[in-house]
């Protein structure tokens, strides 16, 4: 029941966090537009800073435990090499996510800036695919090596 650490760093509010299945790395994901990468056993602190475009949702851990992926409220999913901080690649999915309205809503589908991004992504325990979903009624699923999208569910 005592504290044991604080981490510090971020200027915006967390708004997720993994930890890698070995090597002791943590990730938070903020609103700072920012990922963190921190080394929670050897008590190095940050290891690295991950610079977004937009608002970081959400960040996962790749089975691989030195890749990281993460979604933006600009509506793309970033591809990283975690130790080192080099971007792999970015998935465009905001045209993908969008589509449908409510009946009141005075603006299109395709001209709403709402529902165009993932809260949550969940990568699969091999490592090829990702998939995410919002607040939007699809869920989309994409192969990560590819950077496309193989199917788009919508919910009712």
């Amino acid at each position: 029941g005592q504290l044991m650490e604080i981490l510090s760093g971020h200027t915006g509010p967390v708004s997720s966090i993994s930890f890698a299945s070995q090597g002791g790395f943590m990730a938070s994901a903020s609103w700072d537009k920012t990922v963190k990468v921190w080394d929670i056993f050897d008590k190095k602190g940050i290891v690295d800073t991950l610079h977004h475009g937009s608002e970081v949702l959400s960040v996962e851990f790749h089975p691989n435990n030195k890749d990281a992926l993460s979604t933006t409220l600009g509506g793309q999913i970033y591809q990283w090499e975690a130790e080192n901080g080099q971007i792999i690649g970015i998935i465009e999915c905001k045209d993908d996510i969008s589509g449908g309205r409510l009946r009141d809503d005075r603006v299109t589908a395709k001209s709403s800036t709402k529902n165009k991004h993932f809260n949550n992504i969940s990568i699969s325990p091999n490592g090829d695919f990702v998939i995410g979903g919002g607040n939007s009624k699809h869920i989309c699923l994409y192969d990560i090596r590819h950077k496309i999208m193989l199917n788009r569910f919508a919910i009712t």
